[in-house]
């Protein structure tokens, strides 16, 4: 008897030490969770171009959802409409503008979303006309994730260009007051006309330019690109109706080169030959800096969309082998370990050791089960349906009461809560939720758990409240993070796991995740999921009855 079970000890011993180079042999699972969260995080928040576009004259930038929703606008462009860039911010085009407006608007960047190619158009009303720049920002799955448009007022331009065919003297008084560069030149290149703001633009003297000739001024021989600009010059001549609307590279005086969009119109002569060319430009320079600087963003975040699929690869790689190569010798450790405590001959120290070690292996157990929870949150394909919430937390609360008859709690279920959602995933939600609520609210004098929800605008807000432990407000970031905990687990026990399991889960359905709490005060954890709208696939209903409850 004596040798069998030192051969069990001997056996125990020889798996705890093949767990501890099996651990060893996978020190970055902190590591990959960490930057599977921060990837994940900085794709989720949105793309603060505030910085740089706050100071761009006479141009607005928005930037748009798929829902047509603006996520951001500039502050001059806002200012420019008498409003400040709060009033715009999360309003779709439909609440913005007229229903025909807002329909091409939607209509136009929808475009761009399906496409993914940039795009310009003009949008042109009564009161004003706007050139249009579209551009896409791709996300996640290389799909376009935002819009940015740069939205250029032109009714200045377009005022110009009726004046010039109405009246040459009118056209004079308007074009030497207006804010864009307004030129006249020959086929030849020889400019005979230059307004103020051209001249002051360029850097040049009325006599310097008048006269002067394009290639020896204003336009380069050829493009930074390459471009022959002579040799467009001259086409423009020829076919002006095929450069109505064009964009260039233009030098200044002290040789700086800088980007205008130009529209160009021919003046006939009596037998139809062009005379001059009038060509009213503006300066897009910095648009087209952004441009760049856009395109740059969107290589980043195909670089971040790579390391995150990466890590999450690595994390669901670990997390199946974790459960294959642990939990087996897992089973074996608790099994050996109950049948040594069946020995007569064990000392107390011997069975004290050998429920040390059967509780380190059930902790461990629960880890990996908290782990693969975590992994298909991220990984499993949604299968949305319409999921009666209430009857899941009954369900739950069923199963609780069977493992407390000393210490009932009690629950308060909202009833006929319904939402569109993957059943399996929002059931891990409220089970972790619960599991939370009934932990921490253990110790309370009458332990109370609560489920409700409210419609609030577009999304549906479900929560679960208890009178519990509580915890600090400062501290509510923290518990979101796989392996963060606020209590020590001597006086909770608990993996680390579960509210970040909960996020992930949501955030995938389109809502998110929210705490509040007190020290000693209990807490409320809610999560919001989205509406059905024409322009998602998600759905959430609620349907409340006044004043029921069930207890």
């Amino acid at each position: 008897m004596a040798i069998e079970k030192h051969e069990m000890l001997k056996r125990v011993c020889d798996i705890c030490q093949n767990i501890k180079a099996l651990t060893e042999s996978h020190p970055d699972l902190p590591a990959l969770l960490d930057e599977s969260e921060r990837v994940w995080q900085s794709l989720s928040e949105r793309i603060d171009l505030a910085a740089p576009l706050s100071n761009l004259p006479n141009m607005t930038v928005t930037m748009f959802d798929r829902e047509g929703r603006v996520l951001y606008i500039n502050p001059s462009g806002a200012e420019a409409r008498g409003k400040d860039t709060s009033f715009y911010i999360n309003k779709k085009m439909t609440e913005l503008f007229p229903g025909e407006i807002a329909a091409k608007r939607m209509q136009k960047v929808g475009e761009v979303f399906a496409s993914g190619k940039a795009s310009q158009f003009i949008d042109r009303h009564e009161r004003f006309v706007l050139d249009v720049f579209l551009y896409p920002i791709f996300g996640v799955g290389n799909e376009v994730a935002r819009v940015v448009a740069f939205a250029r007022d032109i009714s200045e331009q377009e005022r110009i260009e009726k004046a010039l065919r109405e009246s040459e003297e009118r056209y004079r008084d308007i074009v030497e007051r207006a804010n864009s560069i307004i030129l006249r030149w020959k086929p030849e290149g020889e400019i005979t006309y230059a307004n103020d703001f051209a001249l002051k633009f360029f850097g040049y003297g009325r006599g310097e330019l008048i006269g002067s000739n394009l290639f020896s001024t204003l336009l380069p021989e050829k493009s930074s690109t390459g471009e022959d600009h002579r040799r467009m010059a001259e086409d423009i001549a020829r076919n002006p109706e095929k450069y109505k609307n064009h964009h260039n590279e233009n030098l200044t005086r002290d040789g700086h080169r800088v980007w205008i969009s130009w529209t160009n119109r021919a003046v006939l002569d009596l037998e139809a030959r062009v005379e001059e060319i009038i060509s009213v430009g503006n300066d897009i320079t910095e648009r087209l800096a952004f441009e760049e600087r856009l395109h740059r963003l969107n290589e980043e975040l195909r670089n971040r969309q790579e390391k995150l699929e990466a890590a999450n690869r690595e994390l669901h790689a670990f997390t199946y082998t974790a459960a294959h190569d642990l939990r087996s010798p897992l089973t074996s450790i608790d099994g050996f370990s109950s049948l040594l405590m069946d020995t007569e001959d064990l000392t107390e120290s011997g069975k004290d050791s050998l429920k040390r070690i059967r509780r380190s292996a059930e902790r461990m157990n629960r880890l990996i089960g908290s782990l693969l929870d975590f992994s298909k949150a991220e990984h499993h394909q949604l299968k949305l349906t319409d999921v009666n919430l209430s009857k899941i937390a009954e369900e739950i609360v069923a199963e609780y009461a069977g493992v407390q008859p000393a210490k009932k709690t009690a629950f308060i279920i909202q009833p006929e809560v319904v939402v569109h959602a993957d059943y399996l995933l929002i059931q891990q939600v409220l089970n972790n939720l619960f599991s939370n609520a009934v932990k921490y609210s253990g110790k309370a004098e009458q332990p109370e758990v609560k489920f409700s929800a409210v419609q609030t605008g577009k999304e549906i807000v479900c929560c679960v409240t208890d009178n519990g432990v509580g915890f600090d407000q400062k501290d509510v970031d923290k518990i979101f993070h796989p392996f963060h905990r606020l209590h020590p687990k001597s006086e909770f026990e608990g993996t680390g796991i579960g509210l970040a399991t909960v996020q992930r889960i949501v955030q995938r359905h389109g809502g998110h995740v929210r705490a509040e709490a007190q020290p000693g005060g209990g807490a409320t954890f809610s999560f919001s999921l989205p509406l059905q709208s024409e322009t998602r696939h998600d759905k959430a209903t609620l349907a409340l009855r006044a004043g029921d409850t069930a207890g």
